[in-house]
């Protein structure tokens, strides 16, 4: 007699196992999510309707050193990852100038470490938007 619950155990890791993707497709899932965050970073309204502690912690959903080993050609130019690695620096340096919980957008949007972070986010977002969103399903070719 076969163990039921042991062959859908089976079913489960199976289904599992084909649902993972290549580091190259999780990167450019990554890529579109970025370009997502830096066009909210540009957005005055979304930074007053999200609240700048949602808005701040975006970027570290989809951005830490930990990722940069996937942020390589083909799916990020050299350009690309020079910037990026700026604009992470300049979001970590700008986290660390701020308090914990952050104060309302009103009195952020007057600093200059926020309109700075804001021209970078905007400068990164162009360069990227040069070559677009990449498919989140097919892998692009190396060129």
């Amino acid at each position: 007699m076969t163990n039921r619950n042991s062959d859908r155990n089976s079913d489960r890791n199976s289904d599992r196992i084909s649902d993972r993707i290549s580091d190259q497709l999780l990167a450019q899932r990554l890529r579109n999510r970025i370009m997502e965050v830096l066009s909210i970073y540009c957005c005055d309204e979304d930074w007053a309707y999200l609240g700048p502690d949602e808005v701040i912690n975006q970027w570290e959903d989809f951005v830490d050193h930990h990722r940069f080993p996937l942020f390589v050609e083909p799916v990020f130019t050299e350009e690309e990852q020079t910037q990026l690695k700026a604009f992470h620096a300049l979001w970590e340096q700008y986290c660390q100038s701020t308090p914990n919980s952050m104060p309302p957008f009103e009195v952020i949007r007057t600093t200059s470490e926020w309109q700075q972070l804001k021209r970078q986010a905007a400068e990164l977002l162009h360069l990227f938007e040069q070559r677009g969103r990449l498919s989140e399903d097919v892998e692009i070719l190396n060129v």
